[in-house]
């Protein structure tokens, strides 16, 4: 049994990260979308070009930074905000620690926890129309990080991941 998070595995669960935190922008500090894709480059230069996982150190800075950011950005603590900022940083800095699939499950469940988080900031059909697609790529990611070898092309691959989510859900209605 395979528990490393394959590469094309990896990629659903970095564009399920980006969806699911594109709303916050809106309404929390910008600058934690530019930490989940650095976070989200680091992850993916060390699995394709095998460089090494940032140390202790190097995470322990970057949480200070995160957290300091946090104080700087005029949220006041504690608050629905502030929390809500630092849930979306650690779920950013979580993709810098995802090697096993329970690691990719922890974030999926962070991703699916962010979905109805959204919805004390946005209420609108637009909102519930997006939360949707949220669920079907988060559920496409969960079943793209089950697959261990590649039998598909990228393409067929993501046609694949996309109709078994969105007939998954589907049933939910």
């Amino acid at each position: 049994m395979y528990k490393q998070v394959t590469y094309s595995g990896m990629l659903w669960l970095l564009a399920a990260q980006l969806i699911v935190m594109l709303p916050f922008a809106l309404n929390l500090p910008f600058w934690l979308i530019p930490v989940m894709l650095f976070s989200a480059g680091w992850r993916l230069r060390v699995i394709k070009s095998g460089i090494s996982q940032p140390s202790k150190s190097w995470k322990f800075g970057l949480v200070g930074v995160g957290i300091i950011g946090l104080l700087l950005s005029g949220l006041t603590f504690p608050s629905l905000e502030a929390m809500s900022a630092l849930l979306l940083l650690g779920f950013a800095f979580k993709s810098l620690e995802v090697v096993q699939k329970r690691d990719a499950l922890v974030v999926i469940f962070t991703g699916f926890f962010l979905i109805a988080l959204q919805f004390l900031y946005n209420q609108s059909i637009s909102a519930a129309l997006y939360g949707m697609l949220c669920m079907a790529i988060l559920t496409a990611a969960l079943i793209g990080i089950q697959q261990t070898i590649a039998e598909y092309s990228a393409k067929q691959n993501l046609l694949f991941n996309l109709n078994t989510a969105v007939f998954m859900l589907l049933q939910c209605l």
